[in-house]
This record gives structure tokens, sequence and C-alpha cells, in this order.
């Protein structure tokens, strides 16, 4: 992380930006962005990729940045509104059990004012904009824009479908 901070000091040192190594909670999210933005300034873009209290994080920020960016679990089921129950202290370790489906992520971004324009190549990141800047993109159906990486086929999905009904998930409405 060193190395990284000392590289990207060198080119955020022409702009207002900052580098913070701390591990988010929902306790902390808006005080830490409180350290670095004051309520009156708009933030262009954030992005939360904490791999499993993604949900709870985007759940909690009292901001209003123009996009959200927010990684989601692709082996949980597109029609599934679900995420893993929030943990505090929870550090992913490695499994296929973590975070949030698509749909919960989409449910809650669209009660939060923001509307799905994007998901990445690799199936894990979905993009949201602000409703007042939605008119400029087109919006999509989080149902009929997923998709499974192309490197798991059927068998890989059949064994995620069974490992993950032994897990604790929280419906979303």
């Amino acid at each position: 992380m060193l190395c990284i901070k000392y590289y990207f000091e060198y080119f955020l040192s022409f702009n207002k930006k900052k580098i913070s190594n701390t591990f988010v909670t929902k306790n902390n999210i808006n005080k830490l962005i409180n350290n670095f933005y004051s309520e009156n300034e708009e933030i262009d873009c954030i992005s939360i990729d904490v791999d499993g209290n993604d949900y709870f994080l985007m759940e909690t920020l009292n901001f209003k940045p123009k996009l959200i960016i927010i990684e989601y679990n692709f082996w949980l089921s597109k029609e599934e509104s679900i995420t893993m129950p929030y943990q505090e202290d929870y550090s992913w370790d490695g499994n296929i059990y973590y975070g949030a489906s698509l749909l919960a992520l989409n449910n809650l971004a669209n009660k939060k004012n923001y509307r799905l324009i994007a998901i990445d190549s690799s199936c894990t990141n979905a993009f949201f904009i602000r409703n007042d800047l939605a008119h400029n993109f087109s919006i999509l159906d989080p149902i009929k824009s997923f998709k499974i990486p192309t490197k798991y086929n059927s068998t890989d999905l059949l064994f995620a479908k069974k490992y993950l009904e032994k897990k604790s998930f929280i419906n979303i409405k």
C-alpha cells in the first residue's frame, strides 16, 4: 500500500484527492468521506468494493455522488434480491459467499434515486447514475443485463448454487 500511495500522491497532488488506508464500516464511511469533502462539495464518483459489506455501505452512505460504482456477486441469482448479513469485521476469504446480488443493489440504488447504467465486462461491478443525470444514459434492466463471466460453465453454476444454499442471506425488497 505504501508504494501505491507514493505513486498516486504525485498524480493526485494536482487536484484535491486524498488516499486513506482505513477499514471501512457502515459506522465510519460517512465520517471518512467528511474528512475529505464538505457537505457543499459535489462528489463525482464513489467506488465501493469491499468484498462483503458493500450493500450496507451504500445503504448508509449520506452523500449523493454523481456516480456510484459498486461490486456485486454474480454467483447470486439474477432473480434474487439478497445480501449476506452485515458483519462489522468481515474479511473476504476468497470463496463465493460475499456481498449482494445485482438485483438487491439495484433496488437499493433506486430507493436512493440512482439508476443502473452499466455493468463491467468482468460481471462484478455495477454503475449507478444519480437520477438528475439519468437522462443522458440508457437505463439497464438488472435482470436482462445480468451476465455470468464466460469462463464459467453450467457445472460451476450448479456447484455454486448448492454451496450458497447452505449460507445465510437477507432478502431485500
